[in-house]
């Protein structure tokens, strides 16, 4: 295959180009952990603690990021144009699943490549760079719906459904399509049941490893790995400090261990 794994492995259906591109940010595939159902089996003690202890200190350390290959076997089974392209805004450029499904074509400088974002959580307008990757993405998509984002005002992640007064798709059903795919992909592992609270009370709550903003995990992970410098990568997650993005970076054991053997191994300490 070219010099670029990620396009033809990753996204079948689109951009069949790309595997001669080599786009600016380095997404290549490296081996990392098959967690699998481990998620469930290593936290199943945990299940009968109460919420509070799940959602504080008993989840902390727990590796809520893609692994590249679990990323892949994820894209792999989208069958939606909309998802895909809504999880790559999120998997690629770093962005929340408010912001995605809010993509508006109007946003776009095509001659800059700057991509304008509302960031719903600050309040405050964000201006990011359409790297190679996205960009080739975006304009496959728009040429094939270029019609119904003219229906629906610009709006690319466009909602269809007459019954709701909004031209794109909810957050809440985009996070329904993510759970249904990684159910598809093998990749819904639970690490706790605790009991509901509020209008869910008497039922029982799965709290899942991977969610939604697992993909935006990826991506600042990502950046980290690649440059290593915190104002860079604070910058492209859009955070208002480093302390904010630090608990996005996951490293798995493998980092851990080239670290200790590149100040440790044998040939620096002879």
């Amino acid at each position: 295959m070219g010099s670029n794994p990620i396009g033809p492995k990753i996204f079948p259906h689109q951009v069949p180009y790309i595997e001669n591109q080599k786009p600016k940010l380095d997404f290549s595939f490296d081996s990392g952990p098959n967690y699998g159902n481990q998620g469930q089996e290593r936290f199943s003690e945990f299940t009968k603690l109460e919420s509070q202890h799940i959602n504080g200190s008993w989840s902390e350390g727990l590796c809520r990021n893609f692994t590249d290959e679990e990323l892949y076997r994820f894209f792999e089974v989208i069958d939606d144009d909309k998802c895909r392209m809504c999880f790559q805004f999120m998997a690629f450029m770093g962005l929340r699943i408010g912001e995605a499904v809010r993509v508006n074509a109007g946003n776009i400088n095509w001659k800059n490549r700057r991509f304008l974002i509302e960031n719903i959580k600050a309040r405050r307008v964000n201006h990011m760079f359409l790297h190679d990757l996205i960009l080739d993405l975006l304009v496959t998509y728009m040429n094939k719906y270029r019609a119904k984002i003219r229906k629906y005002n610009g709006h690319l992640i466009f909602s269809e459904n007459r019954a709701v007064n909004r031209e794109y798709i909810s957050d809440d059903y985009m996070r329904k399509c993510f759970r249904w795919y990684c159910e598809d992909a093998g990749l819904d592992d639970i690490y706790a049941k605790i009991p509901s609270v509020g209008q869910q009370v008497g039922k029982t709550r799965r709290l899942h490893r991977l969610t939604t903003h697992s993909l935006r995990h990826w991506f600042i992970t990502k950046i980290w790995r690649m440059s290593k410098d915190p104002v860079l990568t604070q910058k492209l997650a859009r955070h208002q400090n480093f302390q904010i993005t630090e608990n996005y970076i996951n490293l798995d054991r493998e980092d851990e261990i080239q670290t200790l053997q590149k100040l440790f191994g044998c040939e620096k300490v002879r």
